[in-house]
């Protein structure tokens, strides 16, 4: 009996530590639930870049329809528009505040417009001649110019409500050297100088620069204010171009063919009086036509 009391204690033991070990270990349940907050917070992070992306790829719309044109203006009968010879200008300050503030109106209606509605909103009769004489009339008008860009720089603005603090100014010049001066809101590209170009926008009055000329001569040009300044190409060139231009043709084509006939009948005139046969018959018949006598 004592011989078998060491094996019974160290079985006893044996179960013991057994029993201690299995009630330390974790549970399988235990184990998933510690582990199921690690695979919530994971994919948080991407969740919500998922959501913000198309907030920032949405473009904001100017509200409302688009300005009509002629656009109208309190300010537009109170521009001091002064012609060449004019010896009296008025209060200059004064003139600066109106021309401002028609500034401003012209520059709102042009940030609510695009430019499709602008090119459909053109007067074709708004010319380089109309403008300058009869600007008063044309004031308001969307005209479109084509030419060469000669001059473009940036232009300061004061404080104002739109929150555009500078534009650019420059010139346009076309093959029949009437000059343009400009507006834009947006920087024209520094590729377009001394190419073809077409500015579309809202004429605003007679403006005087100061040319390359020595001394204080000034040019006086047509001032259209715009949104920006494109590459001129043959596609913007009317419809009515090609017509007009089909008529020209087919009435030189008719002059042709009348002078060709002309001159073929011409020739077989003079061949005709230079056959002796031809001229032994015209001989005849004028002997023929004299009185015979008694």
């Amino acid at each position: 009996m004592l011989m078998r009391m060491p094996a019974i204690c160290a079985l006893f033991l044996l179960l013991f530590s057994g029993m201690n070990t299995s009630a330390e270990e974790p549970a399988p349940s235990e184990k998933k639930d510690a582990a199921a907050p690690e695979k919530k917070e994971e994919p948080a992070t991407p969740a919500a870049d998922k959501k913000e992306a198309p907030a920032a790829a949405v473009e904001k719309k100017p509200a409302g329809p688009p300005p009509a044109y002629p656009l109208k203006s309190e300010w537009f009968s109170q521009v001091a528009d002064l012609m060449p010879d004019d010896k009296q200008g008025g209060d200059v300050d004064e003139a600066q505040q109106v021309e401002q503030h028609a500034l401003m109106d012209v520059l709102t209606a042009l940030q609510a417009s695009s430019d499709q509605h602008l090119k459909n909103s053109v007067d074709n009769e708004a010319k380089f001649r109309p403008l300058m004489m009869e600007a008063e009339k044309f004031r308001g008008h969307v005209v479109q110019v084509r030419g060469t860009l000669e001059v473009s720089e940036r232009f300061p603005l004061p404080e104002n409500s739109l929150g555009i603090s500078e534009v650019y100014r420059g010139q346009l010049s076309n093959i029949t050297g009437q000059i343009y001066s400009f507006i834009c809101i947006e920087r024209p590209s520094p590729e377009l100088m001394k190419h073809p170009v077409r500015v579309t926008g809202v004429f605003l009055k007679r403006y005087a620069f100061k040319n390359r000329l020595a001394g204080t001569k000034l040019t006086w040009t047509p001032l259209v204010i715009a949104r920006n300044v494109k590459e001129f190409s043959e596609a913007d060139v009317p419809t009515r171009w090609s017509s007009m231009t089909s008529l020209l043709v087919g009435l030189l084509c008719l002059l042709l063919v009348a002078r060709i006939l002309m001159s073929f009948r011409t020739m077989r005139q003079r061949q005709a009086r230079d056959n002796p046969f031809t001229r032994k018959r015209l001989a005849a018949e004028k002997k023929s036509d004299l009185p015979r006598p008694n």
